[in-house]
Order: C-alpha cells, then sequence, then structure tokens
C-alpha cells in the first residue's frame, strides 16, 4: 500500500510507502518537506488540480511598488505573521485584482515595516530605518548653484548624484523624504550640463573649421 499526496511547495503529486505515516518526507522536485498523513489520499482531477493551483497563487506589492509572487496563501500567512507586510501593501490572487492586504489581514500595521530591493525575498528582520538618508538638499543646492554660477562641474554632481539618489529611491534602499527635493536639482544638473556640453562642441566645430 502506498499513500498519495500533493506537494504543498509544487503541487506536485507523490506517492510514499504507508509506513511513512506521520512522518516527514522532502519533495524530490522542489525539496519542500511535510508531514505525511496517516490515510491514504486520492489524487485530485486534473481540472480541480488547475482550479486549486490558481486560486492559491498569491501576489505581493510593496509600498514602494515592488511586486513578489506567486506564493501559496501559507507562505503568505506566514510573511504576515513576520511582519513582512504593512497596511500599505496590496496583495491579490492570480485570477483577481489588487486589493489592500488589509482586506485579508486587518491586523497589519499601516507603518511599513520593510524597504525592500528588487529580487529580495522579504527579510525576516524587519526594520523601519532605511540603508541610506537622502541627500535632496544638498543636490538641490548643487543644481542651483551650478546654474545661477554658470559652473558645470557642481551641475555635473547635480545630475549624477540626483540620478544615482533617485534610482536607490526607487528600489527602496534610499529615504523617499527628500525625492522632489532630489528631482529638482537633478533636472537642474542636467539642464545646465547639457547646455554646456552643447556649448563645448559647438565652440570645437567653430575651432575646427575657421583654421
Amino acid at each position: 500500500m502506498s499513500i498519495e499526496i500533493q506537494c504543498n511547495g509544487c503541487h506536485s503529486n507523490l506517492r510514499v510507502p504507508d509506513e511513512h505515516a506521520g512522518k516527514q518526507a522532502r519533495c524530490p522536485k522542489c525539496g519542500t518537506i511535510q508531514t505525511i498523513p496517516g490515510a491514504a489520499t486520492p489524487f485530485p482531477s486534473p481540472a480541480s488540480e488547475t482550479t486549486d493551483f490558481r486560486l492559491d497563487q498569491w501576489y505581493i506589492r510593496t509600498p514602494e511598488g515592488v511586486e513578489y509572487g506567486p506564493v501559496p496563501r501559507v507562505e503568505l500567512d506566514q510573511w504576515v505573521s513576520e511582519s513582512r507586510l504593512s497596511a500599505e501593501s496590496r496583495i491579490r490572487r492570480a485570477t483577481e485584482t489588487w486589493m489592500p492586504a488589509t482586506t485579508l489581514y486587518p491586523e497589519l500595521p499601516s507603518v511599513s515595516p520593510k524597504r525592500y530591493q528588487p529580487g529580495d525575498l522579504l527579510s525576516a528582520h524587519p526594520s523601519n530605518v532605511y540603508a541610506e538618508s537622502h541627500r535632496g538638499a544638498l543636490i538641490l543646492i548643487l543644481g542651483i548653484f551650478g546654474l545661477l554660477l554658470t559652473c558645470p562641474i557642481l551641475s555635473i554632481m547635480a545630475w549624477v548624484m540626483g540620478a544615482k539618489d533617485l534610482a536607490m529611491m526607487k528600489s527602496g534602499v534610499m529615504d523617499p523624504a527628500g525625492r522632489d527635493m532630489t528631482r529638482v536639482g537633478y533636472f537642474l544638473g542636467l539642464f545646465w550640463s547639457m547646455i554646456c556640453i552643447v556649448a563645448m562642441v559647438a565652440t570645437m566645430v567653430f575651432l575646427l573649421t575657421s583654421v
């Protein structure tokens, strides 16, 4: 006799000898470990297996707009219990539209406990502190003085620093509180840098053609 089960990780149908009932087993496909039930369970029909699989696939969107998934509901519940989601997060099943995470988990805190980076699974050690502080005021000052003093060096600094910091804010690494100042300083630096570059190129072309 054998026991028929479905893997909780990859949803593959598995058979194990009945003497292993009550013990833990590892899925040979995905490595998920689960407890073998005490009685045999029938295989689901292909149609019901497909339907259940789609309904149990959940996607998560963080307050920063980063998306994760699909994951089964049991894993989503675990993330909530470990404070990996906040009230600002949004969730959906594969066949549905986005909804607030508080629709299913009203106990979620209103302040996001973790700033995420694309490609990361959420950390098991939540923190509301960003890895980097913003430099919005500095970048804005460089952009303004680069334009007022017609100094391309200051403008290029504002341009390069602003582009880097905006990318870090988008990925959730840097505090987005200074996004507006950073954006203004970035565009001021980009504007005057482009004018200076065009002027330098035009001057060189003029000198070469006038010789």
